[in-house]
Formats: C-alpha cells, structure tokens, sequence
C-alpha cells in the first residue's frame, strides 16, 4: 500500500520536481566516483614534483615543492600550455588556430574572477567532468539500466586515458556537450541538440560529427519532415562561425586546418597509422623494440580497443546500443575515422585520448563487463595505465 501511495504522489508532482529528483538521484550515484577520482588526482599532483626532483632522466625542470601551487602547475602540459597562453592572449600566432575556441573562452571567463588561468581551466574541465558523468549514467540508465549505467561510468573513468578529462583539455567539454546533444535527442528537444551540437563544434573539430548521428535520429523519430529539421544545421554552423572568425583574424577561413601543418598532419587510409607504427616498431634494434612499443602504447591500445569494440557493435547483434544504435555506432565510429585518416608526425599521436570521447564503447564494454572476467580485466589492466600514463604526464614526460 506504502509502493502504491508513494507512485500515486511521485505521479501527481509537478514535471520540474520529478526531474529535479532525477537529477538529484544521478548526482549522488556518480558523485562517489567524481570524489575518489579527484582525490587519486591530488595525490598524484602533490607527489609527481617528488618524482621529477629524484630522477635525473626527467625532462622537465624540478618544481617549486615548497607551494601548493605545484598542485595545479603540474597539469600545465602540451596541449594545455597553448590554451593558457590563448586564453590570456587570444588568437596572436596562425599556429594557434589549430586549437579552437570554446575552451580557452571559458577559461578566460573564468579567470576574470579567480585571476588564474591554470586553475579557472582545472575548475572547468573538472565541473564538465562532474556534467558529463551525470548525463552519461542517465542516459544510460534510461536505455540499459541502473547497473549498465554505473559500470559505464566506471569504465570510463579507468580508461587509460581518462585523466585528460581533468586536464586543462577541452575533451571534458565536449564530451560533455555530446553527451547533452544525445540525451537532448533521446528526448526529441532537438533546438537544444542542435545548440549542444554547435558548442561542441567550437570545441573541437570532432563536434562536426554529432551532425550525421543528429540527422539519423531525426529520421528515426519522425517520418516526415518538420521545420525543426533545421536544428541540425546549428551544428556546421559552429564550424562555420569559427572559420569566419579565422577569415577575419588571419585573413584565411580555413586557418584552424591549414595550421595542423605544424604537427605534419596529413589525409591517410584509415589503419594506416596503426600499420605505420608496427612498422616503426618493428624496425628498431631487438634491444629497444619493447621500449618503442611501450612508448607507442598510450595511444596504440586505446585506438586498438575501440576498433575492436566497433566490429563487435557492427557484426554482433547482442552489442547493439538500443533503439538509438546507429546513432551511437556512427558518432564513435566517426571518432575512430577522424583521428585515423589525419596522423602526424608520430603517427599515433594523440590517438589515446582522442578515443576518450567516443563514449558509445563505454556501453558496448559495459555489456561485456557483465562477464565478471572481463569486468575484472578491464578495470585491473586499464585503471593501472591510467595512474602509470597520468604519473608520466604530470612528470613532464611524453604524453600529448
């Protein structure tokens, strides 16, 4: 009698309470993983100088151990050095449109109040980060299940490599926007994807990709086209405005990838990267060929395993992803074509957390974690790459 009173009233409140509740409800799911992640960080960040200053291999200078400053400094890194230096001084070298605007722009923004860019983009990527966890367990709850959802969360977060999520990269922005754009269509509040869909396209090159999963969605739900069919336009107009902006700024529309030139990025048949850097290995000196493998490994194993994951989805009918699976399966495949048909100088490079984002294999391997093996295996072999690959990163070492 208690169960049917308390379904009677959770029916009778008001729309705006009943997602409050829902929301709510994943945050104190996801909030336990969002907590321990944090403190793993924290603990790496306060020891990683300890390690530079004990290892005359280091390739970095020692840091100043005496200030918790070293806390956020250790995380200024690659990548990350270019966004701090646009978000204090905007778009001043051509080279710079390679990296594009959404994230440092927030950064920047936030910094006005906390007069740190370095910390106003670990606070950034770290409440994208907390956004996106929520999103993605009720978006998989709603299509697989409470148990699904939260092993797909976890899955997540031991990815080998899931630390740049809390890097002062924009991969926790757009994952998080994506994840928004998908669950925005699960809902058919298609203006609001297509909003996402443009915010994402600002954040990174990737975000053009939601465009195909967003049109096969929309065809899915409705039958005949209707004037919100329009939404899905915002997408390519995200693209679109930045181009302007490099038009304007450089006097080129197409700086953004004119200024991938520099890294030596050029159109490649997919797989080749991967052919290219067994070769690579091959090639060396029986002496350091394991060395040159491990050094190939940050990227080679995230790629490899998403391929993987990708033909089980494609070929398998008990990995498809629901009512919403081409969308899913075409948007992580998306991801895995864009980064294999444009490798650089190092021909895997980025690779790794380039994979990060295509979040529809973190369900395909949920599935597979129901297998206790399996569910075991992932997290003892993945979670280890992602404390040993973040230790290298914050160290100074090579980890783009």
């Amino acid at each position: 009698m208690q169960k049917k009173q308390s379904l009677w009233w959770h029916l009778a409140m008001p729309q705006w309470e009943v997602n409050t509740l829902i929301w709510r409800d994943a945050l104190k799911q996801v909030f336990p993983f969002f907590l321990v992640t944090h403190l793993s960080m924290l603990i790496i960040s306060l020891y990683a100088p300890e390690l530079i200053i004990i290892s005359s291999k280091s390739p970095v200078d020692p840091l100043n151990t005496a200030s918790l400053s070293v806390i956020w400094h250790t995380w200024n890194r690659y990548d990350s050095q270019y966004y701090v230096l646009i978000a204090q001084q905007g778009y001043q070298s051509p080279r710079n449109a390679a990296f594009f605007p959404l994230f440092p722009l927030l950064m920047h923004s936030i910094s006005i109040g906390i007069h740190n860019v370095i910390v106003s983009g670990l606070l950034l990527s770290s409440l994208a980060g907390l956004v996106l966890m929520i999103v993605m367990y009720q978006l998989a709850l709603e299509e697989f299940g409470e148990q699904l959802a939260r092993r797909a969360v976890l899955y997540l977060l031991a990815f080998p490599t899931a630390f740049f999520l809390w890097a002062i990269y924009p991969e926790s922005i757009f994952l998080c926007l994506s994840l928004l754009c998908f669950y925005a269509m699960k809902h058919q509040r298609w203006w609001l994807a297509g909003v996402f869909g443009l915010l994402a396209a600002l954040d990174r090159p990737t975000g053009i990709l939601l465009f195909l999963p967003c049109c096969i969605e929309y065809l899915r739900v409705h039958r005949a086209i209707r004037v919100d069919v329009l939404s899905v336009l915002l997408i390519p107009l995200g693209l679109g405005l930045f181009a302007l902006y490099c038009a304007h700024h450089y006097g080129d529309p197409l700086a953004f990838i004119h200024a991938q030139n520099g890294w030596k990025h050029q159109l490649a048949v997919p797989g080749y990267a991967l052919f290219r850097a067994l070769q690579i290995v091959h090639d060396q000196g029986p002496d350091i060929r394991l060395r040159v493998f491990l050094s190939y490994s940050l990227d080679f194993i995230p790629d490899v395993l998403v391929l993987v994951l990708l033909i089980l989805t494609a070929s398998l009918r008990r990995f498809r992803l629901g009512a919403q699976h081409w969308a899913y399966f075409c948007f992580a495949a998306g991801v895995w074509l864009f980064a294999n048909m444009e490798p650089g100088y190092q021909p895997l490079m980025g690779f790794g957390r380039n994979m990060l984002v295509a979040f529809p294999i973190f369900f395909v391997l949920a599935k597979l974690g129901n297998q206790r093996w399996i569910h075991l295996l992932y997290l003892s072999i993945s979670g280890t790459l992602c404390i040993l690959w973040c230790v290298q990163f914050v160290t100074g070492y090579r980890v783009i």
